[in-house]
């Protein structure tokens, strides 16, 4: 193999991999400027409980234009995930869904873009749960 993206995508934390219950991981805005594109990824890891519509993790995407006041983005936004009406891309549920990771494509027009991890129910030792922001597609030879 040949080719290579380590000059054309740059990665970013958006929410430090953590051991959550219920709590709310609000990852910190990512600045798109100089690039492209973007996927936002979601790193799961193995469930510490017992998936329900109750015992839940909902993955969410907001945008931004100034960093500080974020709105949850729409169906028009996102790539690879039908958004409902307050930015859900997905909502784990399923046993079938730990020790994964969901990729979904932003091509909205705003200059910062996060990642929002909200959990539900009853969490006995949590799960590990974090997510990154691939910026590609530099304006410049390359995102390093």
């Amino acid at each position: 193999m040949d080719k290579e993206i380590y000059n054309t995508v740059k990665t970013y934390v958006s929410g430090t991999v953590a051991v959550l219950a219920v709590a709310t991981q609000t990852g910190d805005g990512v600045d798109l400027r100089g690039h492209e594109a973007a996927t936002v990824s979601f790193i799961i890891g193995d469930a510490g409980i017992t998936w329900s519509g109750t015992n839940k993790f909902t993955l969410i995407i907001q945008d931004s234009d100034d960093d500080v006041t974020y709105a949850d983005c729409v169906d028009a936004d996102v790539v690879g995930a039908t958004i409902s009406a307050t930015g859900i891309v997905l909502v784990l549920s399923a046993s079938s869904q730990d020790e994964s990771t969901y990729d979904f494509g932003y091509i909205g027009d705003r200059r910062y873009v996060r990642a929002v991890i909200v959990g539900a129910g009853t969490h006995g030792t949590g799960t590990a749960l974090g997510s990154v922001v691939n910026c590609g597609y530099p304006v410049f030879a390359s995102a390093r």
